[in-house]
C-alpha cells in the first residue's frame, strides 16, 4: 500500500496536481473545440513536463507580458493555469523519483529531493532525446533550463496583479 505510506501533505499535492492538469485539459479542449486535444494534453503534460514548462515560460518571456489587452479573459486563465500546470507536472515527477530515491536508498530528505531532481533531469533528457524532434544539443539542454526559464517570469507573471493594488 504505498498510498497508506504517503503522508497527508504529499496526498493533498497528488490531488492538487491531478485538478490543476484535468482542468487544463478541459480548458484546452474548450480552447480547440475538441476534447480529445484535452486528453493529448494529459499525456504531453506527463511526459514531456519540462519541455512544456518550458516552452510555456519562453513564450510569455518573448512576449515581454503575460495579459494582452486585445486578448480574452479566457485567454488569461488558460495562459496561467497552462504555466502552472506545467510547473506543477514538473515537481510531481521530482517528488516521484525522490520517494522512489527514499524508499531504495533511505537517504535525508535534502539529498532525497537533490538525487530525484538530478534522475529527473536525466530521465526527461532521455525521453526528449528519444521522442522530440528538432536540435538534439536544444531539446538536450531544455529538462536543464526549464525552471531557470519559469524563474525569470515570475516578475512577468506578478506584474499585472501589482497594479491591481
Amino acid at each position: 500500500m504505498v498510498l497508506a505510506a504517503l503522508s497527508f501533505a504529499n496526498k493533498m499535492f497528488f490531488i492538487v496536481v491531478a485538478v490543476f492538469v484535468v482542468v487544463n485539459a478541459i480548458l484546452v479542449g474548450i480552447e480547440e473545440r475538441n476534447m480529445m486535444m484535452g486528453v493529448a494534453d494529459i499525456g504531453n503534460k506527463m511526459i514531456y513536463s519540462t519541455q512544456q514548462l518550458s516552452d510555456a515560460s519562453n513564450e510569455i518571456y518573448e512576449a515581454g507580458q503575460i495579459v494582452n489587452p486585445s486578448n480574452s479573459f479566457f485567454s488569461l486563465i488558460t495562459t496561467y493555469w497552462n504555466l502552472i500546470s506545467s510547473f506543477l507536472s514538473v515537481l510531481l515527477w521530482i517528488r516521484i523519483v525522490a520517494f522512489l530515491v527514499d524508499s531504495t536508498l533511505k537517504l535525508p530528505a535534502a539529498f532525497n529531493m537533490l538525487v530525484g531532481l538530478i534522475m529527473f533531469v536525466l530521465i526527461q533528457i532521455i525521453v526528449l532525446l528519444l521522442f522530440a524532434e528538432g536540435d538534439r544539443f536544444t531539446i538536450a539542454m531544455k529538462p536543464i533550463l526549464c525552471l531557470f526559464h519559469f524563474i525569470r517570469i515570475i516578475p512577468i507573471i506578478i506584474e499585472p496583479f501589482r497594479k491591481l493594488t
